[in-house]
């Protein structure tokens, strides 16, 4: 694998293979028909130009604004160069919290190119609370690793609005898709909107703590940070922010419906694996939620597990 890898898999199945000869009791064996085997053909074809791309190109850039609010959130290293689309008082207050100088970089700095959804609105909403940042206040942002020890430990960040340790969506797959030997530790973080608005800072605070006690904790182990929305923004963030010697330990960042797809993380040179549906507008960096953006169980989060049993043998 590359030194840097970003793997953004449309929605398109990835893996096609020819239906085998079914014996019967007849003896007989079932055999495809012409269109059977033009329609896989022509999918195989799509998929190995879709990969040849992929390992020509080492990473798929930047969708709409995706790269600018990771500029903005810090995870990337660079000042922002344009201003993201939306933003109020409350939500740059909470950004500047944690990264000041790129908020008054974005702030002076020439605004993106109107987004093609339509909507303005974009990741950051005017107007939307986020509670009184001075010291001691706003979201809760530290956190304590909890799990244990085992040779691989998947630290996994649900989407906005997602109950339970692991939500409801991918969590809940991966942690029943990983074999003996894996496990799969939620980030306890307020998966509200205003974490959103805040380019999941304070979540990404939050699983800062939690990887680097990972790793003091468990000096043998493989860990991963992976993320479903709101939760890649928060792994980026997590890896971003953690110890030096802390993100040296991350075998891979998987994640799914990335607001930052295509950034890259700070003094990260690992595997980022990015999950993007087309039509997926938060994959852009806009806060636009449709049917692709609930779409990453299934097949995806299966392909995802056989990519981290990889790193993880």
């Amino acid at each position: 694998m590359m030194n840097y890898l970003t793997a953004v898999v449309a929605l398109i199945p990835l893996a096609f293979s020819m239906p085998a000869p079914i014996e019967g009791n007849s003896g007989l064996s079932f055999i495809p028909s012409a269109e059977q085997i033009a329609a896989v053909e022509a999918a195989n074809n799509v998929t190995a130009k879709i990969l040849a791309i992929q390992e020509r190109l080492g990473r798929v850039g930047c969708a709409g604004q995706s790269c600018d609010i990771a500029d903005l959130s810090g995870s990337t290293g660079r000042l922002p160069k344009l201003r993201p689309e939306g933003g109020g008082t409350s939500d740059f207050k909470c950004i500047g919290k944690y990264n000041q100088a790129g908020l008054e970089a974005a702030l002076k700095a020439p605004a993106v190119k109107k987004q093609p959804n339509g909507i303005s609105g974009a990741m950051m909403g005017a107007g939307h609370a986020v509670g009184n940042l001075m010291p001691g206040f706003g979201p809760p942002d530290t956190g304590t690793f909890t799990g244990s020890c085992t040779k691989n430990i998947v630290i996994f960040a649900k989407g906005t609005t997602e109950v339970g340790p692991l939500g409801i969506t991918v969590g809940p797959v991966l942690n029943m898709g990983l074999p003996r030997g894996w496990s799969v530790v939620g980030v306890p973080y307020t998966a509200d909107l205003a974490g959103d608005y805040c380019l999941g800072l304070p979540g990404g605070m939050v699983a800062r703590d939690m990887l680097n006690q990972a790793a003091k904790k468990c000096p043998d182990a493989k860990i991963f940070m992976s993320g479903y929305s709101q939760g890649g923004m928060i792994s980026h963030n997590a890896v971003a922010y953690a110890d030096e010697e802390a993100r040296a330990r991350v075998s891979a960042v998987v994640v799914f419906g990335d607001p930052f797809q295509g950034a890259p993380i700070k003094g990260y040179d690992g595997p980022i694996i990015t999950y993007c549906n087309e039509g997926d507008y938060v994959c852009t960096g806009n806060f636009v939620v449709g049917a692709a953006h609930l779409a990453y169980t299934g097949s995806t989060a299966s392909a995802a597990i056989k990519e981290m049993k990889k790193i993880g043998a």
